[in-house]
């Protein structure tokens, strides 16, 4: 079965806002359902309109939030006392849809030409974003529900399995730059486990065997050979002796000059 998108009409949607939090600030503008900026973004905050569509972008983790609904137009200490009044322009939201967070905001934000640092979004512009949280197959987003992302690792990527967390720690450790669970660009809805910039390579672990996740296994081995997208499998074995199987299996596609330190 096909993953359908569902669009919004243009003709009626209003303006969208994004809204910036950090490590320290999410879990309490998750917590109160409320948003809030800084004096210097208050002539932005008060454009915005109850009924308005948003997002929250944690600058620190590079990690998107989506699709929450405005539920009060944009006003001043709605809630004084929150965040120890740093933040008093505010705006109280809802969850409208609440999807998989997006990794790597960024690159989502320069593909669809959104200038970071952007407050107030066209319609058009919320339209695109709220479809990228869409594109997420249904199939993707059950195992995502299923195996939620609760391993913290040292660089503050949240991640699904312990074994993922050592991959992580491993590739951070070594001075490597990695992505966790990027969109592949492929015609196909594809997210990879770990994406390796300097090598165009992928790191996919295979760490279950039950009967639903070997399809999900195959499906991905068959795109990524199709593809001819470089990939790196591992497996728990492989995760016991990570010092000597990461680095062989990394070199195949890393520079010459890249040295693994």
């Amino acid at each position: 079965m096909k993953d359908t998108i569902k669009v919004i009409n243009l003709e009626t949607l209003k303006q969208g806002f994004v809204f910036v939090c950090s490590e320290a600030t999410q879990d309490e503008c998750l917590a109160r359902m409320l948003f809030g900026s800084t004096w210097a973004y208050e002539d932005e905050v008060l454009e915005v309109k109850e009924g308005d569509l948003g997002f929250l972008y944690n600058i620190d983790t590079d990690i998107l939030f989506g699709v929450f609904e405005a539920v009060s137009d944009g006003s001043l200490d709605i809630e004084p006392e929150a965040w120890g009044g740093r933040f008093p322009a505010q705006v109280r939201v809802r969850w409208m849809e609440e999807h998989e967070p997006i990794k790597d905001a960024r690159f989502l934000f320069r593909k669809l030409r959104i200038k970071f640092g952007n407050f107030l979004l066209t319609p058009q512009q919320v339209n695109n974003l709220r479809s990228a949280f869409e594109r997420v197959p249904a199939s993707e987003e059950n195992f995502r529900k299923k195996y939620p992302r609760k391993y913290r690792a040292q660089d503050g990527h949240y991640v699904r399995t312990k074994s993922e967390a050592i991959i992580d720690n491993w590739l951070y450790n070594h001075l490597i730059v990695h992505a966790y669970e990027r969109k592949v660009p492929i015609e196909e809805n594809m997210y990879c486990d770990f994406f390796i910039p300097q090598g165009k390579c992928y790191i996919e672990y295979w760490g279950m065997k039950e009967k639903q996740y070997l399809k999900r296994k195959k499906k991905k081995r068959d795109l990524y050979h199709n593809y001819k997208l470089n990939l790196i499998e591992l497996t728990e074995k492989d995760i016991e002796n990570i010092d000597d199987v990461l680095p062989k299996k990394l070199m195949q596609f890393l520079p010459n000059t890249f040295k693994i330190t």
